[in-house]
């Protein structure tokens, strides 16, 4: 059964246990999860997952007409009390989280309000008054013909509606919603209607539930782990880029440099040469002097010496 069905079977059997002035039995969790409503409420027993007491518990109180047990829940807490609920012919349905449990509260206390303003807007005094509805089941059964015994009338609001109206001659208080939820209990004692899964079933669900989210987690830390190891091997890359790149940026800085000194001598040279060659073109006897490099200079004629 999916989960909306078993939030569904779950909220009508605790609007019948509330009818009937019985209580409700949570068991696992922990009731500081809860509103100061719940944990103090007078029609609410709790076994929780990290009371002593509770974990020694062998049987369900007294006067409670169903029980809901959450996702943290003790195996031999758990079976003790699935079978004493067998033995009483109480459900036990679960598991829940503990959002579930609130609203699951919650609804329930609105529709039982939600009937008792229908009686009291009808200003019928014997409709007001709290009736033994123990025989309601055998009254269904003895007006409701086989072939009507189906799950398909549990949706058929104009004969629901039709099957209230007939039963309310001996419950003059008796509402739509009851009459479907009794309804219900008689198609689930006849098998027409699966209700719940079996115990086991809810605790190898539970637990199939919580490997998966367990695995899940895993896969995303591995996930994320696997993202910081790129992102340091992305960073340390770029550090060493960086490094790299600061390393080219000095040699290009270097060599600027070099090139810079080296058009310095070039000028320099261009500069000599330029004045060399102006002095070749202003006397003459020095360019015969460069293109005869093989031959030896001519030494000056000797000053002739002066007559005394």
């Amino acid at each position: 059964m999916d989960r909306t069905a078993l939030f569904d079977f779950a909220l009508e059997e605790l609007i019948t246990a509330f009818d009937q002035g019985l209580m409700l039995l949570v068991v696992g969790g922990r009731s500081t999860n809860l509103s100061a409503e719940m944990r103090d409420g007078q029609n609410i027993v709790w076994l929780g997952s990290t009371d002593a007491a509770s974990m020694g518990a062998n049987s369900i109180p007294e006067r409670v007409g169903v029980v809901l047990f959450l996702r943290f829940i003790d195996h031999k807490l758990f079976e003790r009390l699935r079978a004493d609920a067998d033995r009483k012919k109480i459900s036990f349905l679960g598991p829940f989280g503990t959002g579930e449990l609130r609203k699951l509260y919650s609804q329930a206390r609105k529709a039982l309000e939600s009937e008792s303003s229908e009686c009291e807007d009808a200003h019928d005094y014997e409709a007001t008054q709290r009736k033994d509805y123990s025989g309601l089941v055998a009254a269904i059964f003895d007006r409701v013909k086989t072939e009507d015994l189906s799950e398909e009338r549990l949706e058929d609001t104009s004969f629901l509606k039709a099957l209230a109206e007939e039963l309310s001659i001996s419950w003059p208080s008796l509402s739509l919603k009851r009459t479907r939820r009794v309804f219900r209990s008689c198609l689930i004692t006849l098998e027409v209607i699966n209700p719940v899964q079996t115990s086991e079933e809810q605790v190898e669900e539970a637990e199939a539930q919580t490997r998966s989210e367990s695995e899940e987690v895993a896969k995303l830390k591995r996930e994320v782990a696997r993202l910081q190891q790129k992102l340091s091997d992305a960073t340390a890359l770029a550090n060493k880029r960086h490094g790299e790149n600061s390393k080219l940026i000095g040699q290009n800085k270097s060599l600027r440099r070099r090139m810079q000194a080296l058009r310095t001598e070039l000028a320099k040279a261009e500069d000599a040469q330029a004045i060399a060659i102006e002095m070749m073109d202003r006397f003459p006897v020095l360019r015969l002097l460069l293109s005869d490099q093989g031959n030896e200079a001519v030494p000056p004629a000797e000053a002739s010496s002066r007559p005394y």
